[in-house]
């Protein structure tokens, strides 16, 4: 009976995993108030302040990785042959609230952004929805390059930053088995 109730239970728990999974998520990049449009990948923004709108249908939660570092991106979405280390290290828990409106750059870990209510979550203040459908906007004024714990204003900046938006997969021993992609772009600032 024991072992019934054990079988039942990871057959519960491999159910809410792969509920877990089949959540998706649209972004969008927004700038002075305008949907900024993807052209083969590349979002062309102004070097100033903008804001990834995310909409996410039964997914509480996923990782960004950002980096300037083309060729660790190209590898991340299949297109290069190079580890890619986001896939191996735990991600960084950014502010409640966004306070410092940053994006974490990184080539070692990912950022962990969530929502599980309006008072727990990793976007701007006042979210909509809740945790089946929510919207939230993550506003970026700030690259935090924490390779060397450099902060880089928007304004100031040149360059492109790569996006990667994704969720890990594991198996019951816990290694990665695949990663899903919710999102990719090179954002070049102008």
């Amino acid at each position: 009976m024991k072992r019934l109730g054990l079988s039942l239970l990871l057959v519960f728990i491999t159910q809410i995993s792969s509920w877990a999974q089949e959540g998706t998520i649209q972004v969008e990049v927004k700038q002075n108030g305008k949907i900024v449009t993807m052209d083969n990948g590349v979002i062309n923004l102004k070097s100033g302040e903008f804001a990834f709108e995310v909409e996410s249908f039964s997914l509480e939660s996923f990782l960004i990785g950002a980096t300037f570092d083309k060729d660790l991106y190209r590898s991340a979405i299949g297109e290069a042959d190079l580890e890619v280390p986001w896939f191996e290290n735990t991600a960084f828990a950014d502010e409640m609230y966004n306070p410092n409106k940053e994006l974490i750059v990184s080539d070692e870990a990912p950022s962990y952004w969530f929502y599980t209510n309006s008072n727990d979550h990793r976007f701007d203040k006042n979210p909509k929805g809740n945790a089946e459908h929510w919207i939230g906007n993550r506003t970026i004024k700030i690259l935090n390059n924490l390779s060397n714990y450099e902060t880089i204003p928007l304004t100031k900046y040149k360059g492109s930053v790569f996006v990667y938006f994704y969720t890990p997969v594991y198996d019951e021993d816990y290694n990665m088995t695949e990663v899903i992609i919710h999102y990719q772009a090179e954002l070049k600032f102008n």
